[in-house]
This record gives C-alpha cells, structure tokens and sequence, in this order.
C-alpha cells in the first residue's frame, strides 16, 4: 500500500485541481455573459471548455498512472499527443470566445452552426490522431517486447559460452600436450559467443504472416546445446580420457550450435 500512497495522492491532487479549474471557468461564463445573451452556443463553448480542461486532466492522470506501469507511451509519442492537446485546448478557447459573445437567449446566428460544424470536425480529427498514435505505438512497443525478447535470450547464455572456455582454458594448463586442441575449441567458442552476443533480433511479419516472425524454436534448441555444454565440461576435470572425450563431444555439441545459428539466421532472412 505505501508504493501506492505517491501516486494516488499525485491523482487525488490533479483531481482536485480539474475541478477548481472547471468551477473558476463555470463561474467566469457566468459573471462574464449576462443571462439575457446566454443561449445555446453559450452553454457549447462553456462545455467545450469543461471538456478540454477533463481531456487535459485524463492526460496528466494517464501520464502518472503509466509511470507504475509495464507499459509507457514513448517519448515521441508523448510530444506529439501533448501539442495535439494544445492545439486543440487553443481551438476550443477561440471557439469559445467567438461562440459566448454571438450567443443569445433568443437564439443564435446563423453562421454559428457553420462555426460549430468545423469545431466538431475539427475535434473529431484530434481524436482520430491522438488515438492512431497511441494505437501505434502501443503496437510497436508490443513487437519491439517480442522481437528483442527472443534476441536477449541467447544474449543472456553468454555466460554458458564463458564458463566453457574457463574450464577448457583451466584443462589446458593440467594437460600441455593438449593445449591445441583447446586453443581450437576457445576459438570456435569466442565465434558462438559473439554470434549469441550480437544475435538479430526476431523480424517483425511481413504483410501477409499474422505476427513477428519468431525463432524462439531454434532459441530453445540453442539454449538446450548450450546446457549440454555445460554438462560436457564439466568432464575435463576428470582423467585424461574423460578428458579427450568431453573434448570430442564439445566438437561435436559446437557443431550443432553453429549449424543452429545459421538456420536461426536464414529464418530471419528468408
């Protein structure tokens, strides 16, 4: 519950402060505008204010709430919804100030439907942005969560390839005679390490697959070589047979992990 205290005495302050807001422009409207000139396009501009000043105040609370959350707009996106904002707060104060002052109680011009029909439009656009941009971007960050997911789950298996050639390096100082042998198998492990270190991330769909194309698969394959690995150094410290066989069977396990990310690289390209 204290994690909780921060942010819901931060919204119970933002709260408070629409409602002050909305009563000082209520109260504005009304000592401004005598009630003989407050007609229909009077109580529109007045609720257009109210409006803004709500859609400014969802904004901030959402800004908050997305602090305490897995998912956040980017930084981008946040930019260009706040001047959406912004601009649409300026639309609606002009509207506002063209609407109060022609509005009466036996009724409006008529030019001001044709003022209201182009605030609505106009609204209408800002909605229609605001909530494409944060569709899109809820969508990128989905895809990005996937794509790069699967690239550091081989990133995170560095440190099997790591400890492998800690314990051929160490076999290598027991038995001189087979210091080749282990500089060859350091030497394709450093290869592996980099290729899991810098490993693509997965590809997001082409137009006609239903979702990122995903290697998770030949991931698993990888992580299940590289824990065969680890089993299979754990015999160099063994006698010198077990030694040489751990040897050949690191060759061989080695094989099959260069062979994977290879096929995890044609998945990616094709």
């Amino acid at each position: 519950m204290k994690s909780r205290q921060p942010i819901l005495g931060s919204l119970l302050w933002i709260t408070v402060l629409f409602l002050l807001g909305a009563l000082i422009t209520i109260s504005a409207f009304m000592l401004l505008v005598p009630p003989e000139r407050r007609g229909t396009g009077f109580f529109l501009a007045l609720t257009a204010i109210c409006a803004a000043e709500f859609v400014g105040f969802a904004w901030t609370a959402n800004y908050f709430l997305s602090l305490r959350s897995d998912f956040r707009v980017s930084g981008a996106t946040q930019i260009l919804i706040h001047l959406l904002i912004v601009g649409w707060f300026v639309i609606t104060v002009l509207f506002s100030l063209v609407m109060a002052p022609a509005s009466s109680a036996q009724g409006d011009p008529s030019w001001t439907r044709w003022v209201i029909v182009i605030y609505v439009a106009l609204t209408f656009l800002y909605f229609v942005a605001a909530i494409a941009l944060y569709s899109r971007d809820a969508t990128l960050q989905a895809v990005d969560r996937l794509t790069q997911g699967e690239r550091q789950e081989l990133q995170v298996r560095v440190g099997d390839v790591d400890r492998a050639v800690l314990a051929i390096r160490n076999w290598a100082k027991q038995a001189p005679d087979q210091s080749a042998a282990a500089d060859r198998l350091v030497k394709r492990l450093d290869g592996i390490r980099t290729g899991l270190q810098y490993a693509p991330p997965a590809k997001a769909g082409a137009m006609e697959e239903s979702g990122p194309r995903s290697v998770q698969a030949v991931n698993a394959q990888i992580g299940k070589q590289l824990e065969e690995l680890g089993a299979c150094v754990a015999g160099f410290g063994g006698s010198a047979d077990a030694a040489s066989r751990s040897a050949g069977a690191v060759g061989g396990i080695l094989d099959q992990i260069d062979s994977l990310l290879e096929q995890r690289q044609q998945l990616l390209l094709s």
